[in-house]
């Protein structure tokens, strides 16, 4: 996304202990933002086909995710106790409600004919191209991206780029360091909110663990909770389902739109160090997500669930799509 300025596996995976905090905060790359529904959200601008811009923006830049795969980053100790979430209609869902809808969503796109749609981009043989030859890396859809989950019980206490960071650098410290993956940290409710234009997630990118190479990680906040002005719809909330069933679509159908988005645009471009972006965006440096962003939102099938996603863009079809 265009940058401002300035299914089960599981619960082996989740452990409590943490390793010691960093030193010092690390540096961080500028942020890729899911923009809310929102009037006085940030627009964004597209134009044309997504582009390969070369793979190759400074030292341990892959330009795309070959072999994709997802950790999940459950932030703070309310995890832990686990708290309730009240539906419009007054219905208790439980945290651990939406921690599993979180995690089968995750444990069964890969495969899927959605997460599909991006294997058609590659690490093209020359900057500029639109298409691929058979013959070149391209992104994959493997079976099984979930490849772990941990919570992380160090309190919530800022949410400032750094402190994301540390918090995905912790994870991989705890949970192995995969430059293919993406650290996607979410957020228990409580804290602050962001000031200005709203937006409900963004992806970003940081040294990896012992300063080689890059680490791929995303921030989900609190999408259920009023936003200053904008309600709790303008993240998704209901946005496809109207009525909750038990896994939780319609009440967390925010989760899986906006976590779809950061899983998604790491993909096709995780790099972004000096302002240097070597992935696939258009004329605007908007990615695949950014294209279809809030637009076409449907249920698809992952595995034996439904979940509430957004279209990705394809050059193929000169459209925004949910399967290949």
């Amino acid at each position: 996304m265009p940058r401002p300025a300035a299914s089960i596996v599981l619960a082996a995976f989740v452990a409590l202990a943490v390793p010691a905090p960093l030193a010092a905060p690390p540096a961080v790359a500028p942020k890729a933002f899911l923009w809310a529904l929102d009037g006085r959200s940030q627009p964004v601008r597209t134009g044309g086909p997504l582009y390969w811009r070369g793979g190759a923006a400074g030292d341990g830049a892959i330009g795309l995710e070959t072999h994709p795969s997802v950790y999940l980053v459950w932030w703070g100790k309310q995890w832990q106790r686990g708290f309730v979430i009240r539906d419009r209609d007054g219905r208790v869902f439980s945290s651990r409600a939406l921690q599993r809808y979180v995690r089968v969503f995750f444990a069964s796109l890969g495969g899927s004919a959605w997460a599909g749609v991006q294997t058609q981009y590659c690490t093209a043989s020359h900057g500029g191209a639109t298409t691929c030859d058979a013959a070149d890396p391209h992104v994959g859809n493997p079976p099984h991206q979930l490849a772990g989950e941990w919570t992380d019980p160090a309190p919530v206490s800022s949410r400032s780029d750094s402190a994301v960071a540390s918090v995905a650098l912790r994870a991989a410290a705890r949970l192995g360091y995969d430059p293919q993956a993406t650290y996607v940290v979410l957020a228990p409710p409580g804290g602050d909110l962001p000031r200005g234009p709203v937006w409900c997630g963004f992806h970003s990118q940081t040294a990896a663990p012992g300063g080689t190479g890059r680490l791929q990680y995303a921030f989900i906040p609190w999408l259920n909770t009023d936003w200053p002005g904008l309600g709790r719809s303008g993240c998704g909330m209901h946005a496809v389902d109207r009525r909750s069933n038990a896994l939780g679509n319609g009440i967390f159908d925010a989760w899986s739109i906006v976590t779809d988005y950061a899983y998604s645009e790491p993909v096709t471009e995780p790099d972004d160090f000096g302002g240097v972006r070597d992935g696939w965006n258009d004329d605007y440096s908007a990615e695949a997500a950014d294209k279809c962003a809030w637009r076409g939102l449907r249920d698809v099938e992952l595995g034996t669930h439904r979940f509430a996603v957004q279209p990705l863009w394809s050059n193929e079809a000169n459209a925004c799509v949910v399967s290949r």
